[in-house]
């Protein structure tokens, strides 16, 4: 049933779009999409600086000037 249920989603995804493009046309769904995957690589940039951030401070908290990859699940237990 969860398949299906999938399956049904997708439909309605599809149509949805379909219907979308017919009202607005291409070219405004087009750009929209790509401003909210821009803003989305954004986010994930910034992400990606932040955890480098907490690793360095993790590193310079621990003295740890060896080995520099220090897994996320150390870093949680540490800030938890």
């Amino acid at each position: 049933m969860a398949k299906a249920n999938a399956d049904v989603g997708l439909l309605m995804t599809a149509y949805n779009l379909h219907r979308l493009v017919h009202i607005v046309g291409i070219k405004t769904p087009i750009k929209r999409a790509i401003q909210l995957s821009s803003y989305f690589l954004e986010l994930m940039k910034l992400l990606g600086l932040k955890l480098a951030q907490i690793r360095t401070w993790f590193l310079l908290k621990n003295k740890s000037n060896i080995n520099f990859y220090v897994s996320l699940k150390q870093l949680y237990l540490t800030l938890t």
